[in-house]
């Protein structure tokens, strides 16, 4: 009977969470006090546990993008860490929403349409971005680490686990531990 229950709540789990394929693991790094975050392009960022500061996650439009991402600080580092997923917005919203801050009804329709142009072309029709998309100077900063998800449910759930591990014992949660994002 215990094994019923067991296997019909890892089903609700399995199913909440579709087929998230996010993994924390304990022990995995010899170094007692370091942590490490693997990506599915086989990028990855290794820190020391203690010298994170904080913890971060907002969503916000960028252009033709809705953005949902993680930030990670690290006490007396220049480095800035975000790991986050963009997702397009569709092309009519991001241009009304942008055509409502200009004032003249010609130049209103003048940007809607350019800005659609430009959607189409950065995104070609992707839903989900798969790189990070870096456009010179607009969206570069200096000393920051860009790791993008493509799975949103994934990063939100990494950040739930890292953000958790990180509010444990100052931190000591994080030791030894690497976290891997597979999609």
């Amino acid at each position: 009977m215990k094994i019923l229950k067991f296997a019909a709540c890892a089903a609700l789990v399995f199913a909440s969470h579709g087929l998230c394929a996010f993994s924390a693991q304990t022990g995995k790094i010899q170094h007692p006090k370091m942590f490490g975050i693997n990506f599915a392009d086989g990028s990855s960022y290794y820190a020391l546990a203690e010298k994170v500061v904080s913890v971060s996650k907002q969503a916000y439009v960028a252009g033709p993008l809705f953005v949902t991402e993680v930030c990670i600080e690290l006490d007396q580092s220049p480095l800035q860490v975000r790991i986050y997923n963009a997702r397009a917005v569709p092309a009519d919203k991001a241009a009304e929403a942008a055509a409502k801050k200009i004032p003249y009804e010609a130049a209103k329709q003048a940007a809607k349409s350019n800005i659609l142009k430009r959607a189409e072309e950065k995104l070609g029709g992707v839903k989900t971005q798969q790189n990070v998309y870096k456009d010179y100077p607009a969206t570069t900063h200096a000393r920051t680490l860009e790791f993008v998800v493509s799975d949103l449910e994934e990063l939100e759930i990494f950040y739930e686990k890292f953000s958790g591990d990180y509010a444990r014992i100052g931190g000591e949660s994080l030791n030894k531990k690497i976290y891997t994002l597979e999609k």
